[in-house]
């Protein structure tokens, strides 16, 4: 073993508890970028003027004097008053996000931003008293598209809204983290045709990325524990079965390429996250 390797092993735990500390600094700052919305198509709404609002688990006590006149002042106070068999009542007035409720009259494009309910039925009242309710729905896209069927009463979510930005993120940051450990690879004088050390190096990044992304989803909270398993775990496979057989020369590369990796990964992938919603 090169004896320039042995001496690797210490800065790779610092840079690693480094990456850590790094880590949660990037999460705590992460309510500066984009919100949540909820991009709401309406067809086959009634051809008369209508207030559209979300019905969700919040109630704002207080009705506000809009003063806007008949019969629109009548429609807001309907809205208000209504709530549904399973206690859903209208958004009206959400602190930040502002008046939720609109006024139109057929099919439309309806925008809701920041604080937005993932369980919520749309409710459409219209000036003559009709009263149109959506199924419940829970939307699972954090810039999610749905679309209401006022005549058949359904509610859908795009489910391409859900998967595609996944998709995309995963790639991106996938092909990222490969490349700084591949960079790092090279500076452990390991060589991918060696033995099965490209095969190695592809799928346990591959099964690891992969596993990382999906915790990181569920369990956001415990990013440093996750980070640190994945490191044990990729200590464990490349002191195994990398060319040549030199344990403490992988465990040092694996520590120091899951350093590395999320030193200059987090960013890409934050911003990466905050564009592709």
């Amino acid at each position: 073993m090169d004896k320039r390797v042995r001496y690797v092993k210490p800065f790779a735990v610092i840079l690693l508890i480094f990456a850590l500390i790094f880590t949660n600094a990037i999460r705590a700052s992460a309510d500066m970028g984009p919100k949540p919305s909820i991009k709401l198509t309406v067809k086959n709404a009634p051809d008369e003027l209508y207030i559209i609002d979300l019905l969700q688990d919040y109630e704002y006590k207080e009705y506000w004097d809009y003063g806007l006149g008949e019969p629109r002042e009548t429609m807001l106070r309907r809205l208000f008053e209504y709530e549904s068999d399973d206690g859903m009542k209208a958004r009206i007035n959400v602190p930040v996000d502002g008046n939720s409720f609109r006024f139109a009259e057929g099919d439309g494009v309806f925008s809701y931003g920041y604080m937005t309910p993932d369980v919520f039925r749309v409710i459409i009242i219209t000036e003559s008293g009709q009263i149109y309710v959506s199924e419940k729905i829970k939307v699972r896209a954090y810039n999610s598209e749905v679309t209401y069927d006022a005549a058949a009463g359904t509610l859908r979510e795009d489910k391409m809204r859900i998967a595609v930005p996944h998709i995309v993120r995963f790639t991106v940051t996938f092909l990222f983290t490969l490349f700084i450990e591949w960079v790092v690879l090279l500076c452990f004088k390991y060589r991918l045709r060696d033995g099965k050390n490209g095969q190695v190096f592809l799928l346990t990044n591959l099964c690891t990325q992969m596993t990382l992304y999906i915790l990181l989803n569920f369990l956001g909270g415990f990013m440093v524990l996750i980070e640190i398993l994945i490191a044990a775990v990729e200590a464990f496979i490349y002191s195994r079965l990398l060319t040549p057989k030199e344990p403490k020369r992988a465990d040092s590369y694996a520590l120091t390429a899951n350093a590395a990796s999320a030193i200059l990964g987090i960013p890409i992938w934050m911003i990466v996250y905050f564009i592709i919603r």
